[in-house]
């Protein structure tokens, strides 16, 4: 009797110690993935664009004739030559490369969620900051081409005189100009910066979730 209680007890000593190495085994595969659908990368792609330019020069040759005798006034007379014209065709490749930063290997963060989400809020109210004022020059933009489309149409439409259509369109032209130059940049923050935040986050988010440096 008492060698079988013992067994039982064995037995249910030995299914929790299994238990638990389960439990531990599916929590370190949990915060692994945790980790791979949180960790912060940096991405860089190349792009390859096509340039070309023409360019074109024009020669004028023109040759001056000294005309009369030795017993007359002299006279001059000009005679044009020939006019030529040669033109350049120039072609280059250029690459350009850009850099993303993927939440997850999937997701690419803005320069202000990035900035959120490593918490830097310094560098966040900036880049907000500059964002902002952009978005208030592109909105006096649309409004000026707007206006200006208003009165170009309109001025025909009602025969306004051509000095309303001409000030609709420089209205217009001074829009399509204010939305260009405050079009917002790819990035407001430089590669380097957003490398070592990145480190900075995904060192913390191993640690938080107990998983070594090394791990990747």
């Amino acid at each position: 009797m008492k060698k079988a209680l013992l067994a039982i007890v064995l037995c249910s000593l030995t299914a929790s110690l299994a238990l638990a190495e389960l439990s531990a085994a599916d929590q370190l595969y949990l915060d692994q993935q945790t980790y791979q659908h949180n960790k912060l990368e940096l991405t860089t792609k190349t792009r390859t664009i096509s340039e070309s330019r023409t360019d074109s020069n024009t020669d004028i040759s023109s040759t001056t004739y000294r005309v009369g005798n030795r017993y007359s006034d002299y006279g001059y007379r000009d005679e044009y030559g020939r006019v030529n014209t040669s033109t350049v065709n120039r072609s280059q490749q250029i690459e350009l490369t850009e850099w993303y930063v993927y939440k997850g290997g999937v997701q690419v963060l803005t320069d202000l969620e990035f900035l959120d989400l490593v918490g830097d809020r310094a560098m966040y109210d900036q880049v907000k900051e500059k964002n902002d004022g952009r978005k208030v020059w592109r909105r006096s933009g649309y409004a000026s081409i707007s206006l200006g489309l208003a009165a170009m149409i309109g001025g025909a439409a009602f025969s306004a005189g051509q000095p309303v259509i001409m000030g609709g369109a420089v209205v217009t032209t001074i829009g399509f100009f204010l939305t260009a130059f405050s079009a917002p940049p790819a990035h407001y923050i430089k590669s380097g910066y957003a490398l070592n935040k990145i480190d900075e986050y995904n060192v913390a988010l191993k640690k938080k979730l107990n998983l070594p440096l090394t791990y990747e």
